[in-house]
């Protein structure tokens, strides 16, 4: 017979995350963090942290307008010639 009731709940982790560090910045490196932060794509500020600490790659997303533009007009000018396509079917 188990002794051990089952309170519910998510199991423990084996090896949680216990240990915490805080660090001050000023407005100027705030500002270059957030920076940082932003072009990384990560949603996460501690992830990003433990990353660039420990060398881990991490990926810059850039979003260029123009780009999106000509790939919504791209995408426009396809769906009118399918509609011509199949209209001629």
């Amino acid at each position: 017979m188990n002794n051990k009731r089952n309170r519910g709940g998510r199991n423990p982790k084996l090896d949680p995350a216990i240990n915490r560090y805080s660090i001050n910045f000023s407005s100027e490196e705030d500002m270059r963090f957030l920076k940082m932060f932003d072009r990384s794509g990560m949603t996460s500020k501690s992830a990003f942290i433990k990353a660039r600490i420990f060398g881990e790659p991490f990926h810059v997303v850039t979003f260029d307008k123009s780009q999106h533009e000509y790939y919504t007009k791209l995408s426009d000018f396809h769906a009118q010639f399918r509609m011509v396509s199949n209209n001629y079917n």
